[in-house]
Formats: C-alpha cells, structure tokens, sequence
C-alpha cells in the first residue's frame, strides 16, 4: 500500500487497488472518499463499483487542480463529519487528496500556514512537486487559519 496514515482513522494516497482498499477495510476503514473526476475511472470495479463489492459507503468529491476552491474542503469537511468514521482519502496519484486533506485538517485543528506546512511535511506530503496545489493550501489556511495568523501573513 502506498497511503500514509495522516491520523488514526484517516489514509491518504493514490487510487487503491481491490487488494489496498480490502486491506485499508480491514484496518478500519469504513468510507472511501474519491477526489477524482468521473472521467478519471477506469471500469465498473473502479470508485464506486470497488467501494459497493467491499461494503464500503463511497463518496466523490470531483477535484480538478485549475479549478480548486473552499467548495471542494468543506465537501470533504462534510463528507468526513456524515460518513463513518475511517476513510480512505484517494485521488489518482495522491497529490489533490494530500492537499484537501492538509486544508481541512488545517480548518479542523485552527493551524495557521506554519502549522499546517509542518503538519504536511511531518506527512510527506508534496503535492506531487505542484505549485498550484501548494498555493491553494498556503492561501486556503490563510485565509482560513487563526485571526492571529492572517494578521501576521499581511
């Protein structure tokens, strides 16, 4: 498996393989959340198809990087606060799930843009080497974080 254990009832990384997510399952998982667009599927055992087989509740949440907004964390904040607890959260190679997962845990905790860029690196995660990922996290949490914070980035 190649998904990183972001907090204890939280995965995150690539698109699973029947043998990932049926392992992440017995690790608790509960609740796939699929940041790919639909057209990123590739056949009936794949997304939904896969979670049903497993037993697993599925959730998409359609990402595209050049279109990313707050929409898109609070769906994933939403998902995550309605489904069973134990989620794997995958996107087609990791890079979108590791950057809504660091702005909405980002949200959760009330970290700043320090806090949540140590959180991220603490995971490994690099957005797949994307500027505009990073960008999106840094301003996001901004935005978002501390009054203190905000105050502090102007």
């Amino acid at each position: 498996m190649h998904f990183v254990k972001a907090a204890s009832d939280v995965y995150v990384g690539p698109v699973p393989s029947e043998h990932d997510l049926a392992a992440l399952a017995r690790e608790g998982v509960h609740t796939v959340i699929d940041l790919r667009e639909p057209s990123e599927r590739r056949g009936p055992l794949d997304g939904p198809g896969l979670a049903a087989k497993l037993g697993l509740a599925y959730v998409n949440i359609p990402v595209h990087p050049a279109t990313l907004s707050d929409r898109e964390v609070e769906q994933l904040q939403a998902a995550m606060a309605e489904k069973r607890r134990g989620y794997v959260v995958h996107c087609a190679m990791g890079p979108r799930a590791e950057a809504l997962y660091i702005a909405k845990a980002a949200l959760d905790h009330g970290w700043g843009p320090v806090e949540a860029g140590r959180e991220a690196d603490r995971l490994g995660f690099q957005y797949g080497g994307s500027p505009r990922l990073r960008g999106f996290v840094t301003d996001f949490v901004t935005r978002h974080g501390p009054v203190d914070s905000r105050a502090a980035e102007r």
